[in-house]
C-alpha cells in the first residue's frame, strides 16, 4: 500500500523516466523484511531537464519529502 502510494507519487513528478520498487526488500540487509521496500527511479534524460533544479542531488530531496509525507 505504501510502496504504491509512493510509486504513483514519484511517477507523477515530470524529471521521471521509469520507476521500479520491490515491496518487502531491505536493501541494507539485502534481505526480504515486511516492513520495508526499495525503489529505483530513472530519469529522464539531461535534454529534458536542462535546468540545475533537476539535478540529481535537488531531486534527492525532493523526492524524499514526497516519501516522508506519506502516511
Amino acid at each position: 500500500a505504501v510502496t504504491d502510494e509512493m510509486t504513483n507519487r514519484f511517477k507523477k513528478q515530470p524529471e521521471v523516466e521509469n520507476i521500479v520498487t520491490f515491496a518487502g526488500f531491505d536493501l541494507f540487509s539485502m534481505s526480504g523484511k515486511s516492513s520495508a521496500g526499495a525503489s529505483f527511479i530513472v530519469l529522464k534524460n539531461w535534454s529534458e531537464r536542462p535546468n540545475l533544479e533537476n539535478h540529481s542531488s535537488y531531486l534527492a530531496k525532493k523526492f524524499m519529502g514526497i516519501a516522508s509525507s506519506i502516511k
